[in-house]
């Protein structure tokens, strides 16, 4: 499997459908809430704070799984998960 493959399944497939489900439950409300109270301009920066709070968690997991291929925290290996 190569780099780009593995990358795009993480992202794709890395969460269960359930925790997708909520974050976005979650997520969504949240910033029309933002730019309810806030406008267009402060939910333009909070979106970007967001992708790249996003991006820090996603390499800090790659980091701390030796790119997808060890156990660490809740994530399983990528060759447990594919083989099912």
């Amino acid at each position: 499997m190569n780099i780009v493959t593995k990358e795009l399944y993480v992202a794709a497939y890395g969460q269960s459908a359930q925790f997708r489900l909520i974050k976005y439950a979650i997520l969504i409300p949240s910033f029309a809430g933002i730019y309810w109270w806030r406008g267009g301009e402060f939910l333009a920066w909070a979106l970007g704070a967001a992708a790249i709070l996003a991006l820090v968690v996603h390499f800090f997991y790659r980091y701390k799984t030796n790119a997808w291929t060890k156990e660490w925290g809740f994530f399983r290996p990528l060759e447990a998960i594919i083989d099912r």
